[in-house]
């Protein structure tokens, strides 16, 4: 690996914006994740896949757009937490570290995480693993 090189028309380095080609040949706009002493570079495309290219099949664009940032996860109506069945409005306790917090299930996602409005105030984005109905809590760490 080295600090950077030459592409078609101008240089590059890791974290440049470029336009690359895909594997099936259409133009996108991606990012360099490194340059290489052979002449070759990795590149992510705003979609978050990759692909190893020669630099001077890269260029840097006149303007590219910066990256849309992911939209929050879908919502779905209910999963299963660490112990059973929760939805939105549950109670429920989180395990965050050590310490175990006390509060009520705001939304959950189908990527296995649900959104958690402490009973102390304040919220956060809780692995469903984490998440345990109050009837069956198991005993807090030691």
């Amino acid at each position: 690996e080295v600090d950077g090189g030459m592409c078609a028309n101008g240089a590059v380095a890791g974290g440049t914006r470029v336009r690359a080609q895909d594997e099936s040949g259409e133009w996108y706009n991606a990012t360099v994740l490194n340059v290489y002493a052979d002449g070759m570079c990795n590149v992510m495309f705003d979609d978050g896949s990759t692909l190893k290219h020669e630099l001077l099949q890269v260029y840097l664009p006149e303007e590219v757009e910066e990256p849309e940032m992911p939209a929050e996860p879908e919502e779905v109506d209910g999963a299963m937490c660490a112990n059973g069945a929760i939805a939105g409005g549950t109670r429920v306790r989180v395990e965050i570290g050590d310490e175990w917090y006390d509060g009520v299930v705001m939304a959950i996602y189908y990527d296995d995480m649900c959104k958690i409005l402490f009973d102390g105030g304040g919220e956060s984005k809780n692995a469903l693993s984490t998440v345990y109905l109050p009837e069956e809590e198991p005993e807090p760490p030691a």
